[in-house]
C-alpha cells in the first residue's frame, strides 16, 4: 500500500493511495475531488457515475436545477458516441443548513441550500461500451494529431507529469523527506533532490 500527498502549484493538494490489498472481486478506485463548497466522488477504474454534492444559495440552487435539461451538453466528450443511457438527476433540500455565513477555502458564503447532482453514463452494465468509447476516442484523437498536427489531449507532458509525480513519491517514501517535482521539460536526476 502505498500514499503519497502531493502539493500542486496554486495551493492544490492531492492525496493518492494506491494498494493491491484487496481480493480480486472486491477492488475499487474512488476519486474525491473537494470543491471547498461542494465535492465530487467518481468510482471505479472506469467510472460511469459521479456524485456532487453542493452547499449553494438561492440562485446557485436555481441554476443547478436547470442542469438535467442541459444533460447532452454536459456529459459530451470530442469523439464519444453516447447510448442514449446517460442522464444527470439534480435534488435541492431547500433550508437545509443554516443562513448564517459559512466559510470555506477563505471565502465566505450564505449557502443554506443543500444540492445532490448524479452524472450517469448508464450504469454498470454501459462499462464496456464507455471502455470502448474511451480508447476509440483516443484512437481518433491520434488520428487528428497526426492528420493535422495539433496538440493530443493527453499529451506526452501530461505522462511524463504522472510518471515525475510517482518517481518523486517513491523517492519521498525511500528517504522519508519531501520531494519537488520538476516542471516539464527540465531534466529529472533523482540523486539531486533535495
Amino acid at each position: 500500500m502505498v500514499s503519497a500527498d502531493v502539493l500542486h502549484p496554486g495551493g492544490v493538494l492531492a492525496s493518492h493511495l494506491h494498494s493491491f490489498t484487496h481480493a480480486h472481486r472486491c477492488e475499487g478506485q474512488l476519486m474525491r475531488l473537494d470543491h471547498g463548497f461542494a465535492e465530487t466522488r467518481i468510482e471505479g477504474w472506469i467510472p460511469v457515475r459521479a456524485e456532487i454534492s453542493a452547499w449553494t444559495d438561492e440562485q446557485g440552487a436555481e441554476a443547478w436545477e436547470r442542469l438535467p435539461a442541459r444533460a447532452d451538453a454536459l456529459l459530451h466528450v470530442d469523439g464519444f458516441r453516447p447510448h442514449g443511457g446517460e442522464r444527470v438527476s439534480v435534488t435541492v433540500e431547500r433550508d437545509a443548513g443554516s443562513s448564517d455565513p459559512a466559510r470555506g477555502r477563505g471565502e465566505s458564503r450564505v449557502v443554506p441550500h443543500h444540492v445532490r447532482a448524479d452524472l450517469d453514463l448508464g450504469g454498470e452494465t454501459r462499462k464496456p461500451h464507455v471502455y470502448s468509447e474511451s480508447v476509440r476516442a483516443a484512437v481518433a484523437d491520434l488520428v487528428r494529431v497526426a492528420r493535422d498536427g495539433s496538440t493530443p489531449v493527453a499529451d506526452a507532458v501530461a505522462g511524463l507529469t504522472a510518471v515525475a509525480v510517482a518517481e518523486a513519491a517513491t523517492l519521498a517514501a525511500d528517504t522519508g523527506t519531501e520531494q519537488p517535482v520538476p516542471a516539464p521539460g527540465t531534466t529529472y536526476h533523482p540523486q539531486e533532490c533535495s
